[in-house]
């Protein structure tokens, strides 16, 4: 019976603080994933898009990537994740404070995203070192471990 009591425990202390059940998030899993209700379908459709800007940006294919934003953008203007992508194009190009405009938006879109909000303060981080604007991308860096230990 005390045995019994000992593997239960050791089950559940397992079950709600063992990493291996709660994989640790990740900038290519869907995005869908970081929404805790079903969205909208115009908030779908724009996902969608903006998935298949991030695999254009995989497959180096840049125009059509801003294509997909630019629609994602025009059937749901709140869509942060379409913001961020395009800052990673424009800080690609070497425009980094277009890229920190863009994040500016998408870190107040992303409030319901920790991890994405995190990942915002940490691209303008790097755009801020870029500018050699050292305490800024210090304070920027500092803000995503606070809003996401673990990144």
């Amino acid at each position: 019976s005390f045995a019994l009591v000992i593997i239960l425990s050791t089950f559940i202390f397992c079950l709600f603080s063992c990493s291996f059940l709660f994989p640790k998030k990740s900038i290519d899993d869907p995005l869908l994933d970081f929404y805790s209700t079903d969205p909208a379908p115009h908030t779908k459709a724009s996902l969608r898009l903006t998935e298949n800007a991030r695999t254009y940006l995989k497959e180096g294919k840049k125009d059509l990537a801003i294509s997909n934003l630019n629609k994602a953008l025009t059937i749901d203007p709140q869509n942060p994740f379409a913001y961020y992508f395009l800052a990673q194009i424009k800080q690609s190009e070497g425009e980094y404070k277009k890229s920190n405009a863009l994040l500016d938006k998408a870190k107040q879109l992303f409030n319901p995203f920790p991890f994405w909000k995190a990942q915002a303060y940490q691209l303008s981080s790097q755009n801020w070192e870029k500018l050699e604007e050292m305490k800024t991308a210090k304070a920027h860096a500092k803000k995503a471990k606070e809003i996401y230990p673990d990144l």
